[in-house]
């Protein structure tokens, strides 16, 4: 094993009250172009969780991207809080959920299968429910299958990434580290394997452990130097049975193969060719109407996957700059 990198940004435990101002903060400063507001994902470790929202948006408008950014329209004391944008839906577009790469449960099933096949639930905290019981199918062989091919493009790279780094920050390894349970869970599923059990509970006594009062400063390198090997080799092993799943090369360039077999220009092992073509439809349909909204990002797909097929909107400069200095200058009040 390398040398590990340096590690920053050492998580501190915050009260779960400063994440309820944010969301209501937010909630207060987008609330007039947004039909509803969801929160989604669990926040169960206070300074190491981030605050995940669901915007459907019901006004298009060239000042969009500084309007829903919780970067531009909230105080620092809360932008912390957010480790990528709201995911932002169209009202014209609301079907393509059931295609997303968003795995949430509406309001709809029962509590006993958030945990271990959704992994949170949404929860209507602005506006009127129309979403209703649309969710993606987290059943469909279908929809697995190309879940884990997008996200075994995305960790390859993360770990790539992280491996070029010289100085790790530790929330965002933590981050990375905690997403990749739900698609290893698909992928033994798919496999017939048993789940990593080691993997999960390493990850959920890391947490809590970075975040306790007594841990030292030693321990915490320790955790985060754990974690980051174990990631490591978490992804290292999915990579694997993602080849073998599909029927990967040991040669060929993963992310290459990926994105040939999401745009339909390969054969992806399980994936009904119906469903992908629908699939990539809702998906183009989606992105058209990202740029008719004037939304650059907070797309509900995974855009990188995508082999360049996704245009996103891009602001005229000046737009972006009047647009960024109108709405910093906004006071926000949480309720």
């Amino acid at each position: 094993m390398a040398a590990h990198p340096e590690f920053i940004n050492f998580p501190a435990i915050l009260d779960r009250s400063v994440y309820d101002r944010a969301v209501r903060s937010y909630v207060a400063a987008v609330g007039s172009r947004s039909s509803a507001i969801y929160h989604v994902g669990n926040v169960r470790f206070p300074g190491l969780s981030d605050i995940d929202l669901v915007v459907v948006v019901n006004t298009p408008a060239w000042d969009n991207n500084q309007f829903f950014s919780p970067y531009i329209r909230l105080g620092k004391q809360y932008t912390k809080l957010f480790h990528h944008e709201p995911r932002f839906l169209p009202e014209t577009c609301i079907e393509a959920i059931t295609y997303s790469s968003c795995v949430h449960a509406s309001a709809g099933p029962a509590m006993d299968q958030i945990p271990t096949v959704f992994g949170s639930r949404r929860a209507l905290i602005h506006g009127t429910d129309v979403l209703g019981d649309r969710a993606v199918d987290v059943t469909s062989e279908s929809w697995q299958r190309c879940r884990l091919l997008e996200t075994s493009f995305i960790f390859v790279r993360a770990r790539q990434e992280l491996a070029s780094e010289s100085a790790v920050d530790v929330i965002k390894l933590m981050s990375r580290a905690t997403s990749l349970r739900y698609p290893m869970r698909h992928l033994h599923d798919l496999l017939r394997m048993s789940r990593d059990r080691g993997y999960e509970k390493h990850i959920d006594e890391a947490r809590a452990r970075l975040l306790a009062a007594t841990t030292t400063d030693a321990e915490k390198r320790k955790i985060a130097s754990d974690t980051y090997d174990l990631f490591d080799n978490g992804v290292r092993r999915f990579e694997a049975n993602i080849r073998t799943l599909f029927g990967i090369g040991r040669d060929e360039l993963l992310p290459a193969a990926v994105m040939a077999m999401l745009a339909g220009e390969r054969p992806a092992p399980g994936v009904d060719d119906e469903y992908l073509d629908a699939r990539r439809a809702a998906t183009a349909f989606y992105h058209e109407q990202q740029r008719a909204y004037c939304l650059s990002a907070g797309s509900i797909f995974a855009t990188k996957p995508l082999n360049g097929t996704r245009k996103p909107y891009v602001q005229p400069l000046a737009h972006r700059i009047f647009s960024g200095a109108r709405w910093r200058l906004r006071p926000v009040i949480a309720l």
